[in-house]
């Protein structure tokens, strides 16, 4: 009554590639290379952008302190909360960039 709709040879459709192959031979955006390279791109560019804003917002923190001035762009003079610590919240803010800078070099290669 029924029909037997069971093939011979192998169980996946011979137009169907593993995905190991995909990986290896297409990037996301469909060119050939490596995978997800325009999105490490992307992101190597925004952590150092991060990186950048930290490390500067960290030196005019403590420039601010030291010597009373570039007080139109550091921020950590201005939140509240963190009031006799600004010196410690810059150090924090340099440690930090440093290592969204190194972690951007590493998403790199």
């Amino acid at each position: 009554m029924g029909r037997n709709y069971r093939r011979s040879g192998p169980s996946v459709p011979s137009r169907v590639r593993p995905c190991t192959e995909v990986a290896r031979s297409h990037t996301f955006d469909g060119r050939p290379g490596r995978v997800g390279t325009g999105r490490l791109a992307g992101m190597k560019t925004l952590l150092g952008f991060l990186a950048f804003v930290l490390l500067a917002q960290g030196a005019g923190g403590l420039l601010h302190e030291v010597s009373g001035r570039f007080e139109l762009w550091g921020l950590v003079h201005r939140v509240g909360f963190l009031d006799g610590y600004e010196v410690y919240a810059s150090v924090v803010l340099i440690v930090l960039g440093l290592a969204v800078g190194a972690a951007s070099e590493k998403a790199g290669s």
